[in-house]
């Protein structure tokens, strides 16, 4: 059977993104997002619910099923282990033909391909509900900085973020701490009508997600002269820059290196991501930092693209070769 999509899905701790992209022009026919799908915040059994409907969504939008897709390639937050990869592989190996190809990576790696033209190696900051900083090394081998989590700080994060702010809220109602812009700011985003209320928001709804949409309205807080909301930054940021650091001292790089930074909180233009971008062009000057050039979604695919034309090349090879061998044969 001819196929003739391939699918990308970046599957992060806020949504699930995927796409459907024809094999030949290289356009997506197809996109469907949902939930969160993060390994860890939602769950194995839950986070691959929601992977295969976006993956069947995106496919129903363009009019195609799993028999019509060459290859799948699924970044996923969470996803850090041998088991975790071989989990969800095997999973969709049940989901898809058996000549699909499928590639199951962190969304770490993924988020860096998206920077480099879908080359696999340099360093990649990640930040947006969660984060993780991440090394890809020119012989494959591969190293990490943060990413474990909440319950381990995962400092930088959105999570991180909202975290610091809620705790400034507190120590500034209780007279603790100086006073803050952020109480009234974020009750108005929580839509409560006393800061003591604010427990009872940060506490309905379990992931992580909640806690981290907080981050823009610290952000603009920030932004706005609030020295509290400008020092929660400062030490979220200093979290990232750290991770970089040990990652560089860690691979000990001979010269200039790319350093993509990836997610929501580092959007370009953002004045989050100025602000991390400035201190770390202070730390380390011979990083040439990169904003990605497409949706990781799209990243996801294009190296789905990668690996369906490296088969199919691969098939033609063999094919020449053994329609030659059958030809010396016959002379």
């Amino acid at each position: 059977m001819n196929r003739t999509v391939v699918v990308g899905v970046d599957g992060g701790s806020t949504k699930t993104d995927c796409v459907a992209v024809d094999l030949a022009s290289k356009q997506v026919i197809g996109r469907f997002m949902t939930a969160a799908s993060n390994w860890n915040s939602v769950g194995g059994p839950e986070a691959l619910q929601t992977l295969q409907s976006a993956i069947i969504g995106a496919l129903a939008v363009a009019g195609k099923t799993t028999e019509d897709v060459a290859a799948v390639c699924l970044g996923v937050s969470g996803v850090d282990t041998p088991k975790d990869v071989h989990a969800l592989t095997q999973t969709l190996r049940a989901f898809f033909p058996a000549e699909t190809d499928i590639m199951v990576d962190n969304d770490s790696v993924i988020a860096l391909a998206c920077g480099t033209d879908g080359r696999l190696e340099g360093c990649v900051l990640v930040a947006g509900t969660g984060t993780i900083a991440f090394v890809v090394r020119e012989d494959g081998t591969r190293v990490r900085a943060s990413g474990w989590g909440p319950a381990f700080l995962d400092g930088g994060s959105g999570y991180d973020v909202g975290q610091r702010a809620l705790a400034a809220i507190a120590r500034a109602v209780d007279g603790r701490g100086p006073q803050t812009d952020l109480v009234e700011l974020i009750c108005n985003f929580c839509g409560v009508p006393l800061s003591e209320d604010l427990i009872g928001w940060a506490y309905a709804e379990p992931g992580w997600s909640r806690i981290a949409s907080l981050a823009p309205v610290v952000v603009q807080c920030a932004t706005e002269g609030d020295t509290v909301a400008q020092g929660v930054l400062q030490a979220a940021i200093a979290e990232l820059v750290a991770a970089v650091v040990s990652l560089e001292g860690r691979c000990k790089f001979d010269g200039p290196f790319d350093l993509v930074l990836s997610g929501g909180l580092l959007t370009e233009g953002f004045a989050y991501s100025d602000m991390c971008e400035a201190a770390l062009r202070k730390q380390l000057p011979h990083a040439n930092i990169i904003h990605p050039k497409v949706e990781a979604a799209i990243g996801a695919a294009l190296l789905a693209c990668r690996k369906a034309e490296a088969r199919r090349k691969a098939a033609a090879a063999a094919l020449d070769s053994a329609t030659r061998a059958g030809k010396a044969l016959a002379a």
